[in-house]
């Protein structure tokens, strides 16, 4: 059996070599290998082709972070709309909530960005370390769920979940920094950072598209033109600021067509 571990970039050979200490003499006869997957190349540096290893799936958080800000931007503009088709004509309640869609859908956001920060803990074994973050997250949530629900409903049980998914995304980004990997933690910052930008910037430049008339076909157009325009200025942000990444995707790419 396989286990794959997602870690934070350019630390591949750090968690390998942590990995291999945690594992004690009794288990280390059981595991056959840890290994950082790699693939061999052939480029070609002055003037000379050269064979070159590099990773097989490089960019684990960067990719985590763009693809959940892609997906779940997009849904946060979609959401409603959706809602808005699939209760045409039901008028029992009203089940188009702005506000605790956006909250549900970056709370779940969160969840997914915090995945790599776990792993590397997970992988580490730092279980008894840190039992207390999990403890405090969920006192978090249930205080700020309890403090706001009374005046605001849903909306603040949504708010309570926010607030304890941020602290632990957050907090598991610096216990991985500060104990686990050589990774600065102004690393994390930027990419939140670049997160933020492009969901301000995607929802100011697509909330004048609207549906011409309440259906699926409607919403579906919707959604095609939304993509395009969250596509563009996702590729746009991420130029600026990981120019070698988006560079290194765009070469893969076109190695790929000439390859076909």
């Amino acid at each position: 059996m396989w286990y794959v571990i997602q870690t934070v970039g350019g630390q591949e050979q750090a968690v390998r070599r942590m990995i291999e200490r945690q594992l004690s003499g009794a288990v280390i006869g059981q595991v056959e290998q840890c290994f950082i997957p790699m693939r061999e190349r052939t480029v070609k540096r002055g003037g000379e082709w050269r064979l070159v290893q590099e990773k097989l799936f490089p960019g684990y958080v960067w990719t985590i972070h763009t693809g959940t800000t892609f997906i779940f931007g997009l849904t946060a503009i979609l959401v409603v709309p959706f809602i808005k088709v699939y209760t045409a004509g039901i008028s029992d309640a009203n089940y188009v909530q702005p506000l605790f869609a956006a909250l549900i859908v970056a709370a779940n956001a969160g969840h997914c960005i915090r995945l790599p920060y776990n792993m590397i803990i997970l992988a580490a074994g730092h279980y008894k370390q840190t039992q207390n973050n999990y403890i405090v997250v969920a006192i978090i949530n249930i205080l700020v769920s309890v403090a706001t629900v009374k005046a605001w409903g849903l909306i603040g049980v949504a708010i309570g979940t926010l607030v304890a998914m941020t602290y632990q995304t957050v907090w598991m980004a610096v216990y991985d920094s500060k104990h686990l990997i050589q990774w600065p933690i102004k690393n994390f910052l930027k990419q939140v950072f670049v997160d933020i930008i492009t969901v301000f910037i995607g929802y100011f430049s697509t909330r004048m598209i609207t549906m011409q008339e309440v259906s699926y076909f409607a919403w579906m157009i919707l959604a095609l033109k939304t993509a395009a325009v969250w596509s563009l200025i996702a590729i746009a942000i991420n130029t600026i600021f990981y120019r070698s990444k988006v560079l290194r995707i765009m070469n893969r790419f076109l190695r790929k067509r000439r390859c076909i």
